[in-house]
C-alpha cells in the first residue's frame, strides 16, 4: 500500500491528539485509504486468485498476438466459416487438404478445362459432321490449341473414340477423332478440352 501525503498528515494529527485508536479517527483513516490510496502497478500476478480475471475485466481489443500462447487457438475457438480467403497464405492449400471427389467443373478455370457437346451439324465439314462412312472425323473448335488434350465420348452409340490420331492430329482450331468403327451419320459427341495455361 502506498502512503500518500494526505494519509501521513492525518496519521500525524491523530498521534498529536493522542487519539490514534479512538473513534472517529480510525474511520477517517479508513475513508482516506478507501478514496486516496493510489498504487499503479502494485497488483501483481501473486495478488490475483486463480481464474479471477473475467472477460468483463479485459478491455476490448487489448488482447494482442503476443498475449496468446503458441498453438493456443484450437478449432473450437474459430467461428464456423470464420476463416476467409485473406486468412490463408498463397499456395497454402495442398492436395491432401482437399476431400477426394469434391472439385467440380464449377471450381476449375475455363482456361484449363472446357466442356462441350456437339450434334451432327450436317454442315459440310465444319463443327462436327460425320457422314456415316468413315471412322475418322474432325471436331472444329477455335478453343483447341496445338497444346490441348481433347477427350471425347460418343453420344447415343456404343462406340469408343479417341483424339490426336489419324491424318489430322490435334492442332490449333481442330482435333482429329478416331473411332472403333464408322461414325454414324447423326451421332453427337461430348468432348472436354484440357489446355495448360502455361503453354496456351
Amino acid at each position: 500500500m502506498k502512503t500518500t501525503p494526505k494519509l501521513l498528515g492525518l496519521i500525524a494529527v491523530a498521534f498529536a491528539a493522542g487519539a490514534f485508536f479512538t473513534s472517529p479517527v480510525p474511520q477517517a483513516i479508513a475513508a482516506v485509504i478507501a478514496t486516496d490510496v493510489q498504487c499503479t502497478g502494485c497488483v501483481g500476478t501473486s495478488d490475483l486468485a486463480g481464474n479471477a480475471v473475467t472477460a468483463a475485466k479485459i478491455k476490448d481489443g487489448e488482447v494482442k498476438t503476443a498475449d496468446i500462447g503458441s498453438s493456443a487457438v484450437t478449432s473450437a475457438k474459430i467461428a464456423s466459416g470464420g476463416v476467409g480467403n485473406t486468412d490463408i497464405a498463397s499456395n497454402a492449400v495442398t492436395g491432401d487438404k482437399i476431400a477426394d471427389g469434391t472439385i467440380a467443373y464449377a471450381d476449375v478455370s475455363r482456361g484449363l478445362i472446357r466442356v462441350e457437346h456437339r450434334d451432327d451439324c450436317n454442315c459440310g465439314g465444319t463443327g462436327w459432321d460425320p457422314d456415316g462412312t468413315s471412322s475418322f472425323e474432325i471436331i472444329y473448335d477455335d478453343r483447341i490449341t496445338i497444346n490441348s488434350v481433347v477427350a471425347v465420348t460418343a453420344v447415343g452409340y456404343d462406340i469408343r473414340c479417341t483424339t490426336g490420331v489419324g491424318s489430322i492430329p490435334t492442332a490449333s482450331g481442330h482435333a482429329g477423332v478416331m473411332c472403333t468403327q464408322a461414325i454414324p451419320n447423326g451421332m453427337g459427341i461430348n468432348y472436354a478440352i484440357f489446355t495448360n495455361p502455361a503453354y496456351g
